[in-house]
């Protein structure tokens, strides 16, 4: 069991308003429950002294003085969660907030401490996510206090937080996407009326183990898991994958989400569940009252190499299912129309959203962004569109963006084709039709035309061999195979230039 030092530092005021209230009960209960467990834990609850009224600059000093003076234990990993109670004083002067950021990331990165805070949505959010990020760990608004507390717990007791000094020396790195169709524990219910038996169960997780032992993907993103500790199972089973990390939204076993597993160090991670306020659409003044991912997205931040990030974006949009309320005759050919609508709409609205975030995550830092996963569009749909960026026209001569406001993706698929001599690829069939619904993006720092690349996608591979075409033939898929062929797609890696 590893040696975890945690330093839980709250700044706020005594007479907590009872969300604050609640969530600082439920979190001392958590974290006695958590910490029972091994004797390699030591838990201080401390509070920021000059916090009367509560100000972030107060906090950002504490969090430096804690770095530098508290008796954490040579060999533990050491970890101080702040929580912002809704500090009086959020906007601090810019340059004073930035200078005593700097000064905080300095001290915990000489001390290797890693930061967790929980912020008001009314403070400096870009900055205390610089601060979190920075230093290995993850910022949360204060909407996701008590899930954020949960992911934070489980990460520490299960997932082994990667704090290692070993140097990574890999020249290229295999991404994947994998859409597991229903990862379900045996004997449980999903979608009301299914279940797997023991002996399907254990069927699919063969299956699953032997198709990532022949993906050997580095690092992979899944869909449709109910239930992670059935992956976690598959995973411990392929040897491949041993000494692997696992990370996934937040399940409940009634409905499926996404999950990322990763062979290299894992930096830090978010969800998002909701969508930023700047990303909602409106139709002539009236606003589309969509506001939430159907399935919540995860976003990675992973050690690709000794000076080299990369942030990989984990997807499971809207399917095309006509989405037809109660009531409606479902075989009203206009009914189906419009049920296509609403589906169409949520899925434009969840890829708006989602080139939003990974516009703000872009403009943060310099590392290349990687986005994958079942898009449940074609790569030439206007949804994948959408999240891609417009493409530069084909005479126009490639151009580097870090000096614009704009990020571009490109589809590994593309970039096969143009390499190759015959294009076959498709990863689902319906009715006869071969589509690509499972995708693989990379952002320009990993196309081969960009002068200022730090890598290139050198080969893609489809495993769809399993799939069959229903149309032509009686033969169907097993119900243990997943109904999507998966992707990996082998990235050459440079490094930044000098």
């Amino acid at each position: 069991m590893m040696t975890i030092d945690i330093v839980l530092l709250i700044n706020a005021i005594d007479d907590l308003e009872p969300p604050f209230a609640d969530f600082l009960e439920t979190a001392e209960v958590m974290i006695t429950v958590a910490s029972s467990s091994s004797e390699n834990w030591r838990v201080e609850w401390l509070q920021v002294e000059d916090g009367i009224p509560p100000n972030t600059m107060a906090a950002i000093d504490t969090i430096g003085d804690i770095c530098s003076d508290f008796q954490w234990r040579p060999q533990a990993m050491r970890v101080i969660y702040c929580w912002e109670g809704r500090p009086t004083e959020c906007q601090p002067n810019s340059t004073s907030l930035t200078t005593a950021i700097n000064q905080a990331i300095a001290s915990c990165q000489l001390h290797d401490v890693t930061i967790y805070i929980n912020r008001p949505n009314n403070c400096p959010s870009q900055e205390l996510n610089r601060l979190a990020e920075e230093t290995g760990g993850q910022a949360w608004g204060e909407d996701n206090a008590i899930a954020s507390w949960a992911i934070f717990l489980e990460y520490l007791t299960f997932k082994h937080p990667v704090k290692s000094s070993v140097i990574i020396r890999k020249n290229s790195v295999k991404i994947g996407t994998f859409n597991l169709y229903n990862l379900v524990l045996p004997n449980l219910t999903y979608y009301e009326t299914r279940q797997y038996t023991p002996e399907l169960y254990q069927q699919k997780k063969t299956w699953v183990s032997r198709q990532l032992e022949t993906m050997q993907a580095d690092i992979i993103g899944f869909q449709e898991i109910f239930h992670p500790e059935a992956l976690q199972e598959i995973l411990a089973a392929t040897p491949f994958y041993d000494h692997a990390h696992l990370i996934t939204t937040n399940p409940r076993g009634d409905k499926p989400v996404v999950g990322l597993c990763s062979k290299l160090p894992i930096i830090s991670w978010q969800i998002y569940d909701k969508f930023p306020p700047e990303s909602q659409i409106d139709i002539e003044g009236t606003i589309i009252p969509i506001n939430h991912f159907s399935r919540p997205v995860l976003a990675v931040n992973i050690q690709l190499q000794d000076h080299l990030q990369c942030t990989v974006f984990v997807v499971h949009l809207k399917s095309q299912r006509p989405k037809i309320p109660e009531g409606v005759d479902s075989q009203d050919p206009v009914e189906k129309a419009k049920g296509k609508v609403r589906s169409l709409l949520r899925r434009a609205a969840e890829a708006t959203a989602l080139r939003y975030i990974m516009l703000k995550t872009w403009s943060h830092s310099q590392n290349p962004i990687i986005l994958l996963g079942d898009f449940n569009d074609s790569d030439l749909a206007i949804t994948t569109k959408i999240m891609a960026g417009d493409i530069s026209w084909k005479k126009t001569r490639f151009k580097p963006n870090h000096n614009q406001d704009e990020l571009r993706l490109y589809s590994v698929k593309d970039i096969q084709v143009r390499q190759s001599y015959r294009d076959c690829y498709y990863t689902y069939m319906y009715n006869g039709y071969y589509e690509t619904l499972d995708h693989i993006l990379v952002s320009q720092e990993l196309v081969v035309e960009n002068s200022r690349q730090v890598g290139r996608v050198s080969y893609v591979a489809l495993f769809n061999d399993h799939l069959v075409d229903q149309s032509l033939s009686d033969e169907s898929i097993e119900p243990w195979k997943s109904d999507h062929g998966q992707v990996v797609a082998t990235i050459q890696l440079n490094g930044y230039p000098g």
